[in-house]
């Protein structure tokens, strides 16, 4: 027997105070993020997408925790394309769909693909794809401008795996907990880059790690 979904909490007005805050934020901005909170909630009723303890907190946790990741990338023009690694809810690829950014997800589970892809028929985000798979095998004829993941893998990792859809000029915008500094001077050992270390606006413990030029480092290499 399935769970029943839980109520969409309020949208709190520090929130929407803070998400007006990274550009214009219309009412339609705002019924979208509604209707996709409802469909996350129905869905987390389903299989597991997010943690029922962050429901309460569902604004802050995970629409604002998703959104500001476009200040952390400079607030982009509308037409950079994203590229969201593991996906999975749609976080915080659906967010940033939602407004108006160009995103190709890419998530391995169908099931959490399939939902990805209601919301996008759902909310007319024609913008937006969804594509079931590993970002190991999405083939480089397309280069992302910019590059997120949530809770995917370590640095290191996660460079390798998705270095070939990189430019030069890509920005990574990247979520971490309290281990961030830790992870990023383990990551330095064999990669190099411009790297910025940002608090997140959500959680005192979090971190968002921006990185610009990433590259693995060798010996011919002179950027420290």
């Amino acid at each position: 027997m399935m769970n029943m979904a839980l109520p969409l909490p309020a949208l709190p007005d520090d929130v929407r105070d803070q998400l007006q805050s990274l550009g214009a934020v219309s009412r339609e901005t705002i019924d979208k993020l509604r209707i996709y909170g409802d469909m996350l909630l129905e869905e987390t009723a389903q299989q597991n997408l997010i943690s029922a303890s962050t429901i309460p907190d569902f604004w802050s946790r995970h629409i604002l925790d998703s959104a500001q990741l476009i200040a952390a990338a400079g607030h982009p023009q509308s037409g950079v394309h994203w590229l969201d690694i593991g996906s999975g809810a749609g976080l915080p690829g659906i967010v940033l769909a939602i407004f108006g950014y160009k995103v190709t997800m890419i998530e391995p589970r169908r099931l959490r693909v399939d939902f990805l892809l209601r919301v996008i028929e759902r909310l007319k985000l024609d913008h937006a794809t969804a594509l079931c798979g590993k970002v190991e095998s999405l083939s480089n004829d397309t280069r992302f401008d910019a590059i997120t993941a949530r809770a995917v893998a370590p640095l290191g990792d996660l460079w390798r795996m998705a270095g070939h859809l990189a430019k030069d000029d890509t920005i990574w915008i990247l979520p971490k907990g309290k281990n961030a500094i830790n992870e990023l001077e383990l990551a330095r050992r064999s990669w190099q880059g411009d790297f910025t270390i940002i608090p997140s606006v959500t959680s005192a413990d979090a971190r968002i790690i921006v990185a610009r030029h990433v590259g693995p480092r060798n010996r011919g290499n002179t950027r420290p």
